[in-house]
């Protein structure tokens, strides 16, 4: 498939614009991934997949967008900050307003 086409489920074409956020400066290695997701699923959190990775130090792979969500909320959790996303139904929310990083989320 060329660069302009499109999957079925991907039409119609559009330009998405996407607002400032802010990420790590690295991939989640899968050492980290385990970290967390050991900690999350002692406190009830719930992943369909356990997450893959070539080696410790390598990026997570084989996880679901809704496993990253769960993740970060846990991380956020887990590191004692407020978790900024809400799963409804599987349309997922932001509870982020304006800068998160002023005391709305993290």
């Amino acid at each position: 498939m060329g660069h302009n086409e499109a999957a079925l489920d991907e039409r119609p074409q559009h330009t998405v614009n996407v607002s400032a956020f802010y990420m790590d400066r690295y991939e989640v290695t899968t050492n980290l991934w385990r970290e967390v997701y050991t900690w999350a699923t002692n406190k009830g959190y719930a992943f369909a997949n356990v997450g893959l990775g070539k080696d410790w130090a390598h990026p997570v792979h084989t996880v679901s967008w809704y496993d990253a969500i769960a993740w970060c909320n846990a991380r956020s959790a887990r590191d004692g900050f407020t978790p900024c996303y809400t799963n409804a139904n599987g349309t997922v929310y932001t509870n982020a307003s304006g800068n998160s990083f002023a005391g709305d989320c993290n």
